[in-house]
């Protein structure tokens, strides 16, 4: 009997380890499955972002004027008077991607500084020492009675992080965006220090040194157009130069900085041929999803990107020269209706591509020389982006820019009629959402006599 036990009990133990092989059998080859998807999802989204970025433009350029104020031994909010002084800049910008950005930044500023409530009993030495009571030191001057007029110039190299595009999805409609700046700074000041009666103190002290700064800016950037944006900041630099203000004291301790506040003028460098600058491209998440399909469940899913990469690159690389289609009805008795290669746009553009489109445009060119009577009816579309009442202009303008192409190749602007269809309704799934839908369809026909 106990045999038996004994022999049920090995039995039973050892179907169980073989049913947790199978089961960690099954797991590994789910999860080298879903590792498999996973990169093939993360491949096609790379691809997707990679061609969509190249419809951005990166570089922009920015001019700056603000109100420094600036704080050491003594400071620009004095015990006295405030004073208001001047900074003025110039940067270049490199957008990364539509979260990262790198800046230069090279600026000039000046400022007047005047003793605080608990410094104005200190004593300044011709020697540009500072001096404490009961101490007393010869042709001395209390800090109440001087003030220092401070020129500084320096250059930064600046990150700058899209708060926005971290924290929430971007659409591609964004108006204002939020950047957080970290910057290093090369300063060197020029100080000069007065008596209020207008005479020099501590002429032979003066501090001319390069100096290191460190500090950042909090950055709201508003998107007034496709080539300029207005932007305001502030921020603080700090410097590791105490002397900058052209007095010396023993508090080794003690901070000195700038707090800067500006506002700039940022010109993108977008050309005709861009969208927008990199930092408002929308999220590859936004444009492969439609909103109702936003589901977390199946998020995943939605991932895998059968269709084709929202490039150029991926258009068909032989475009029939003349396609047959059913007649249409368009209030004109047609004999005879052919549709002529498309011209597709880049996102939220209405620019001909001549040099993409190049056999596209010559074979358009030629059939219509072959046919010198037919008329074209050009069809605007766009794709599944922004509002209708938007895209029926931009369909519109696509239409009128192939037709204003054409009529500079010497056709005559009677020929053609230009319609705007708006959201493109002929593309299905995905399509609807890349650069199939983004186009202008030439259909040719031949009035029946």
């Amino acid at each position: 009997m106990k045999k038996k036990v004994l022999l049920g009990l090995f039995l039973l133990i050892f179907c169980t380890i073989q049913a947790q092989k199978s089961e960690e059998s099954e797991y590994d080859r789910n999860r080298i499955s879903l590792h498999e998807q996973f990169s093939l999802q993360e491949s096609e989204l790379r691809n997707i972002r990679k061609e969509l970025y190249k419809e951005y433009s990166r570089w922009s350029v920015g001019i700056d004027a603000g109100i420094p104020f600036l704080f050491g031994d003594i400071y620009s909010l004095s015990e006295d008077k405030n004073y208001l002084g001047g900074q003025f800049g110039l940067n270049v910008g490199y957008q990364l991607s539509p979260l990262i950005g790198l800046k230069l930044s090279a600026h000039y500023g000046f400022s007047k500084l005047a003793s605080t409530h608990y410094a104005k009993d200190y004593i300044l030495g011709q020697d540009g020492f500072t001096y404490y009571k009961p101490n007393i030191i010869e042709n001395g001057v209390s800090y109440i009675d001087i003030y220092s007029k401070v020129g500084y110039f320096g250059a930064g190299f600046h990150l700058s992080l899209n708060m926005n595009n971290l924290l929430f999805e971007n659409r591609g409609k964004r108006v204002l965006t939020v950047l957080l700046e970290p910057a290093a700074y090369l300063q060197k000041f020029n100080p000069r220090v007065y008596t209020k009666s207008g005479n020099r103190v501590a002429k032979d002290a003066l501090d001319n040194r390069f100096g290191f700064g460190a500090g950042g800016d909090l950055v709201f950037r508003f998107r007034t157009g496709k080539v300029l944006d207005l932007q305001l900041s502030t921020g603080v630099i700090w410097l590791n130069n105490n002397n900058f203000e052209g007095i010396r004291t023993e508090a080794l301790g003690r901070d000195s900085y700038i707090w800067n506040s500006s506002i700039s003028f940022v010109f993108k460098m977008n050309g005709k041929k861009k969208v927008d600058n990199l930092i408002y491209a929308p999220s590859v998440r936004y444009l492969c999803c439609k909103d109702d399909n936003r589901n977390p469940e199946y998020e995943d899913q939605l991932m895998r990107l059968n269709a084709q990469i929202d490039s150029l690159k991926n258009l068909p690389e032989k475009v029939p020269a003349v396609i047959y289609k059913e007649p249409e009805n368009n209030g004109i008795k047609i004999s005879d209706t052919l549709l002529l290669p498309s011209i597709h746009f880049r996102f939220d553009l209405s620019v001909v591509d001549t040099d993409i489109y190049e056999k596209e445009l010559r074979q358009i060119v030629s059939v219509l020389r072959q046919n010198p009577d037919a008329q074209v009816i050009v069809e605007g579309y766009t794709d599944h982006h922004g509002s209708d009442a938007y895209n029926r202009k931009l369909s519109e303008k696509r239409a009128d820019a192939v037709v204003k192409y054409l009529v500079s190749q010497g056709f005559s602007a009677e020929r053609f009629t230009p319609v705007g269809k708006g959201k493109d309704t002929k593309t299905t799934g995905k399509d609807q959402w890349t650069i199939l839908a983004r186009r202008a369809d030439l259909i040719m026909h031949k009035t029946s006599k």
